[in-house]
């Protein structure tokens, strides 16, 4: 089985204000789950929440919550 066979759903959540992880190091990560490991771009979901740190919050909860149902539905 190849990357490409795989439909596994991915949630991919960042904070703008992560000390931890830049921004940056988020957008090459979902560059490299696309380009290299060819996951689907339709299997990824990204959300991004301002203001967040290295932490959750109750915005992402939620958005983890719907994401949950929609794939499990």
């Amino acid at each position: 089985m190849t990357h490409r066979e795989l439909r596994l759903p991915i949630l991919w959540c960042h904070g703008t204000n992560d000390e931890e992880i830049p921004d940056s190091m988020g957008e090459d990560a979902i560059s490299f789950m696309r380009d290299t490991l060819h996951i689907p771009g339709g299997c990824i979901t990204c959300r991004v929440y301002d203001e967040l740190t290295h932490t959750i919050n109750d915005a992402e909860l939620g958005d983890v919550a719907s994401w949950l149902v929609k794939i499990l539905g």
